[in-house]
């Protein structure tokens, strides 16, 4: 999905997968996945943006979405306000927003799971 700021044009992306309980049972059974692709020498699988709905309703998510942008606004820059939602929906720019705030602290760049980047 796309967000940005009211009367600005250009937007940011946030990835979001929303489906049932049975469908998120169905897709991370234990035959169909492997753990250590995603965290070598651990069993967690971390999941970061999946949203769970009983059945599907447009309606119910644009709801949800609509109560939580504002849960996390205002902020000082659209930066902040969106690194914020990326805690329950992934911004594009996560891990390039911490390393930024990480470099103007002068500490080290952030290493996650996935990226390297900082």
């Amino acid at each position: 999905m796309l967000i940005g700021e009211i009367g600005e044009d250009p937007a940011d992306c946030f990835d979001l997968v929303v489906c049932s309980p049975s469908k998120l049972a169905e897709i991370y059974a234990p035959d169909n996945w492997d753990v250590d692709e995603v965290l070598p020498g651990a069993n967690v699988l971390p999941i970061t943006g999946r949203w769970l709905m009983k059945t599907w309703s447009e309606a119910d998510l644009r709801g949800a979405l609509d109560r939580l942008i504002p849960a996390y606004s205002p902020g000082p820059d659209f930066g902040s306000v969106a690194a914020r939602m990326g805690r329950v929906i992934p911004w594009e720019y996560d891990y390039r927003f911490d390393g930024q705030q990480n470099k103007k602290a002068g500490l080290p760049p952030l290493r996650s799971f996935w990226h390297d980047e900082g």
